[in-house]
């Protein structure tokens, strides 16, 4: 598990092989095993700046529920134990 500043309110975690965006302190996209995503629901112009410029160059994510990135990021506990975040990780959510 890697924590890595990036810019101005925004983080990346990475597990797993897969990078979370976190945009001030909420978890927005994800460039995952099984693809990339990015949540439904709207922060803030510079949140989603945030997004496009996490994405950019990249293939164009796929909108999941918020509560999906949040219920990994809940997932992960002080062992370091955690799922895989690929597409039969979000079947199994979504």
């Amino acid at each position: 598990m890697k924590l890595r500043p990036v810019g101005s309110n925004q983080t990346e975690l990475t597990i797993k092989g897969s990078i979370i965006l976190f945009s001030y302190q909420t978890p927005v996209a994800v460039i995952g095993v099984g693809g990339n995503y990015k949540t439904d629901k709207w922060f803030s112009q510079t949140t989603t700046r945030h997004i496009n410029s996490f994405f950019k160059g990249l293939e164009t994510p796929k909108e999941i529920p918020h509560y999906a990135i949040v219920n990994y990021i809940d997932c992960i506990d002080p062992n370091l134990n955690y799922p895989k975040f690929d597409e039969e990780y979000w079947e199994a959510v979504i």
